[in-house]
This record gives C-alpha cells, sequence and structure tokens, in this order.
C-alpha cells in the first residue's frame, strides 16, 4: 500500500489475508507465501473495513464514499454491488457465519442490516444506535447492540430484540464505554470488554427470557 492500513482480515479456511488502506485500494494476499494475488481500487476515498463470507469467495469492504461495496475474488477481483443505506458513511461490516447476512455501521453508529442474496436493506425494529461495530453470534442468530445501560440482541430472522439485564457489582455504579464484544463459539455466551477495564458475560440461552441477562462474571483488569 502506499498509506498506512486501515483493516486485516484472515479468510477463514485460512488461504488468505486481505488488506485495506488510506490509499482507497485492497490487496489479497495468498497467505501460503505471503505474495499478492490481487491488488484493485475498492473505494474513491479510504477503505475502513473488510469481512471475508463464510465461503472465502467474497469480500466486503466499506469506505469513506459512503458505501458498502462487494466484491467476487473467486478468479480476479469483481465488483458484485455498491450499498447505501439510509445514512452515509459505513465505519464497519460483519458476515454472518451462514452466508445470509451481512450488517454494517454508519459514521452515527446506525446498525444496518442486509440480506446477502438480494443486497437489499432489511429492516430492524427498535432502536439502531450501538457503540460496537457489528458482532454476529456464530450462530447466525443473534446480532448484537450496545448503547450505555442497554444491551439487546436482535434475532435476526424473528427481528424481536433480547434485553440483557446489567447487575452491579462491585460499587461500580456505571460502566465506562464497550471497547469489545465476543460471543463463545456455541452461541450461548456473550462477553463485553469496557474501557474501565471491567467484563461482563451473559448466559444468553433460554429462548427469550427476560431472565437471561443475569451478570455470569465481572473482571476488574489492573
Amino acid at each position: 500500500h502506499d498509506s498506512k492500513v486501515t483493516a486485516l482480515v484472515i479468510s477463514s479456511d485460512g488461504q488468505w489475508v486481505a488488506t485495506a488502506s488510506s490509499d482507497a485500494t485492497i490487496i489479497l494476499w495468498d497467505a501460503r507465501d505471503a505474495s499478492i494475488s490481487q491488488e484493485w481500487f475498492a473505494h474513491h476515498k479510504q477503505v475502513l473495513s473488510l469481512t471475508f463470507s463464510p465461503d472465502c469467495r467474497r469480500l466486503a469492504s466499506t469506505g469513506r464514499d459512503w458505501k458498502m461495496n462487494m466484491w467476487g475474488i473467486s478468479r480476479s477481483a469483481h465488483q458484485l454491488a455498491a450499498l447505501k443505506g439510509d445514512t452515509a458513511l459505513s465505519s464497519g461490516c460483519a458476515w454472518s457465519s451462514n452466508g445470509a447476512y451481512i450488517a454494517s455501521r454508519d459514521e452515527y453508529n446506525t446498525i444496518q442490516l442486509w440480506d446477502r442474496r438480494t443486497f437489499q436493506q432489511l429492516p430492524l425494529d427498535g432502536p439502531k444506535t450501538s457503540w460496537l461495530e457489528p458482532l454476529f453470534s456464530p450462530d447466525s442468530r443473534w446480532l448484537l447492540r450496545h448503547v450505555d445501560d442497554d444491551v439487546r440482541l436482535w434475532d435476526v430472522v424473528s427481528g424481536t430484540y433480547l434485553p440483557l439485564r446489567l447487575v452491579r457489582r462491585l460499587g461500580y455504579d456505571r460502566d465506562d464505554a464497550p471497547h469489545k464484544a465476543a460471543f463463545s463459539p456455541s452461541s450461548t455466551h456473550l462477553a463485553v470488554g469496557y474501557s474501565n477495564g471491567v467484563v461482563r458475560a451473559w448466559d444468553i440461552r433460554g429462548n427469550g427470557s427476560d431472565k437471561l441477562g443475569a451478570v455470569k462474571t465481572r473482571i476488574r483488569s489492573d
């Protein structure tokens, strides 16, 4: 790249590494010998984020040209679609593990959900703002939303919400901003790390019961 690297992702089969840059390009690397396989201009401005499809044949990118572009990479890179949502500038993207959905987030921290087959935007009920970048559970059922004390999971099939309850412990009245989140491989637990060193974990089993939000662990790091 001719400028700083802004994103790096590895395909699930370990064959490819994709990098993006402020120079508006994407480079697809062959991980076996660290050689460049393909390189192309992906956006009119800086590329912000990348995500591989589960089958490793497609790549989604977001950029400061307010678009999310879909690329076929099985032979030579070619554009499949250019998606533009209700609001401008996608700043993050994620692909569900079943390949059916793509989620993005814009400059106003608004989450958007897309159908991968039609590239049409799908409706999401309720508030759509999230401080965290889009994150699907491994089973593709849940999409995370987190704003201050409001933590919820969207069921992407039914469109309904599952609220996660916050229980205050260790004398903290309020957490700092959420920083990173991860689901367990079984999609039964969610952990969120905060900028003040606190980690919260939830057991999300129970088919939508409001009892699912009980805090399982809370850790203060030094």
